[in-house]
């Protein structure tokens, strides 16, 4: 990931943060991105990942580990419960996998692909 775009901005108001390339692509980094529904509470991030058909993976430090949004910050869906404990990183392979290191990097966690996944 590297930064292509940072401006300063006047007192008092946020800085654009920039874009920022995933494998290839350009995004615009955008703060307060993603909606979720209220039955799932924040957490901090850990990372994110873009898959093939532009959905966002979103590593959280929570017990609702990924959630995952559509480009305009819609809530999808959510996997990971009870597979991710201490979250590092999440990615997203050549053939659209994802998955996460385990916590001393030299294991890898392939999520399943959830029900809804198309």
């Amino acid at each position: 990931m590297s930064m292509l775009d940072h401006r300063p901005t006047a007192p008092g108001v946020a800085p654009e943060l920039g874009r920022v390339v995933l494998a290839g692509a350009r995004y615009t980094v955008e703060r307060n991105f993603g909606r979720l529904p209220h039955e799932i509470g924040a957490a901090r991030i850990s990372q994110v990942a873009v898959d093939a058909k532009a959905r966002v993976h979103v590593l959280r430090r929570g017990a609702v580990p990924v959630v995952v949004f559509v480009a305009d910050g819609s809530f999808l869906y959510s996997y990971g419960a009870a597979m991710i404990f201490d979250a590092h990183g999440i990615t997203v392979d050549h053939r659209d996998r994802v998955g996460s290191p385990i916590a001393t990097r030299t294991r890898f966690c392939a999520f399943p692909r959830p029900e809804n996944w198309s």
